[in-house]
């Protein structure tokens, strides 16, 4: 058990690198995306004192009717655009924040028993949900927080996916 205990903190450990890997790359595609809504807003604010002008110069005579009317409208589609796209990188960017924000207890249960020599029974409560024995040759081991682990390699193949399309 102890040995199948060494081999699976092996892989927590390993799971851990990715993690940070998966992380630091999360935190640099949250950056470039806050950067791109910064972008966006600006090109907004634009937009709109572009049709407060379109406005002021119909007004003043220097812009007849029906030109102010189609600027209107072609300023109020590109402000829906802009709109639009700055809605959707929030979106993306809140959901990048909620999966940095997961919790990995799993790894830190496995890391604190990092180079230990026995089996304990502390850490035998903690880290196993059963343990089923087939006879002399087989066991099998059932872990806690599996569905947790999951999701863990769940985000890290996303993340490791994400990174390698670049």
């Amino acid at each position: 058990v102890l040995s199948v205990i060494h081999t699976q903190m092996e892989v927590m450990l390993d799971m851990a690198r990715l993690l940070d890997r998966v992380k630091t790359q999360s935190h640099q595609d949250m950056t470039a995306l806050t950067e791109q809504i910064r972008q966006l807003q600006s090109i907004l604010s634009k937009l709109r004192a572009s049709k407060v002008k379109a406005y002021e110069k119909y007004k003043d005579g220097t812009l007849d009717r029906d030109s102010y009317i189609s600027r209107k409208a072609d300023i109020g589609k590109q402000i829906a655009e802009t709109e639009s796209q700055i809605v959707e990188l929030e979106t993306t960017l809140q959901s990048r924040y909620q999966e940095n924000g997961q919790p990995v207890s799993i790894i830190e249960s496995f890391k604190r028993y990092e180079g230990i020599t026995e089996l304990s029974k502390e850490m035998a409560d903690e880290l196993i949900d059963s343990i089923y024995i087939y006879g002399s040759e087989a066991i099998e081991i059932v872990w806690n927080h599996i569905d947790e682990y999951m999701r863990l390699v769940q985000y890290v193949k996303k993340g490791v996916c994400i990174d390698g399309n670049r």
